[in-house]
């Protein structure tokens, strides 16, 4: 990842994460005010996810949903009501880490990315198989769940780099689809658990345009 990229990447999905815990989605604690509007009030008989309305910006941001896709049915309630999933079919719904992911790159200002259903997309993306070469800001890929699961590789949490490493997460859709860093209740993570990740190439023409202009 260029160098460029990364700090802004992680600087704002670390943001994502607060409260520790929880993050700015979550369904632990309970909905606020915030949460409700004049077009969408507070009712006493739905159980309404804290922050959804959050979670509604990044599908829209990431994932390309406009305002028909929310009218589409369970859409909507699938990130506006606690334990309910956006529907896909054939699964039991859409499991949002990738979008998650994508929605911390365009916010790094990462150019012309977006979530591709599966995988992320864009003109300098580049998809690796395995691990070698990952780095800070990447977008990660392990097998979890019969799933695949998606992250924010940060980092290492210990002085061992190779295969066994334990490394640093930053998780959308994590425990009771919150934003989390890790580790999650799927335990720590190594390097070696690393199937494949997407990182940003950053043409050499442009690396010497942003160093000499």
């Amino acid at each position: 990842m260029d160098d460029r990229y990364a700090k802004a990447i992680l600087e704002f999905a670390a943001n994502e994460c607060e409260p520790k815990g929880f993050g700015k989605v979550n369904d632990f604690q309970l909905a606020t005010d915030e949460d409700f509007n004049r077009d969408y009030p507070r009712t006493r008989n739905e159980d309404v996810r804290h922050g959804w309305m959050h979670l509604k910006e990044i599908f829209e941001t990431a994932g390309g949903y406009t305002e028909g896709d929310w009218k589409t049915a369970g859409n909507l309630d699938g990130v506006r009501l606690r334990n309910h999933r956006v529907p896909q079919r054939g699964t039991s719904g859409i499991q949002w880490c990738g979008i998650f992911a994508t929605y911390c790159w365009i916010h790094g200002q990462v150019p012309g990315v977006r979530w591709a259903f599966p995988g992320v997309a864009g003109p300098n993306v580049k998809k690796v198989w395995g691990y070698n070469g990952l780095s800070a800001g990447d977008i990660a890929v392990i097998a979890a769940d019969n799933l695949n699961h998606h992250f924010l590789f940060v980092g290492f949490r210990n002085e061992n780099h190779g295969p066994s490493g334990i490394i640093d997460t930053i998780n959308g859709n994590s425990d009771g689809q919150s934003i989390k860093r890790g580790p999650t209740s799927r335990g720590e993570v190594t390097l070696g658990q690393v199937v494949a990740y997407y990182t940003v190439v950053v043409p050499l023409s442009e690396k010497l345009k942003s160093m000499y202009g």
